[in-house]
C-alpha cells in the first residue's frame, strides 16, 4: 500500500505532538532537547503548520 506523502507529514506531526505532549504529562524536561533537534530537522517548524505567523484581528 502506498502512503500519500501529506500522510507521512500528518504522521511524523502527530507523533511529535504525541511526544512533546508526554513531555508536559510526565514533568520531565529532560527529553526536550531531543524533542527540539527532531522538531527542527522534521521541516516542520518551516512549515506554518503549527504556529501560523499572520494574525488578522
Amino acid at each position: 500500500m502506498c502512503i500519500p506523502v501529506y500522510s507521512l507529514a500528518v504522521h511524523d506531526a502527530h507523533d511529535l505532538v504525541r511526544r512533546f505532549a508526554a513531555v508536559l504529562n510526565n514533568r520531565d524536561a529532560d527529553p526536550l532537547p531531543f524533542w527540539l533537534d527532531e522538531f527542527s530537522d522534521s521541516g516542520l517548524a518551516r512549515e506554518r503548520v503549527l504556529a501560523p505567523t499572520d494574525h488578522h484581528a
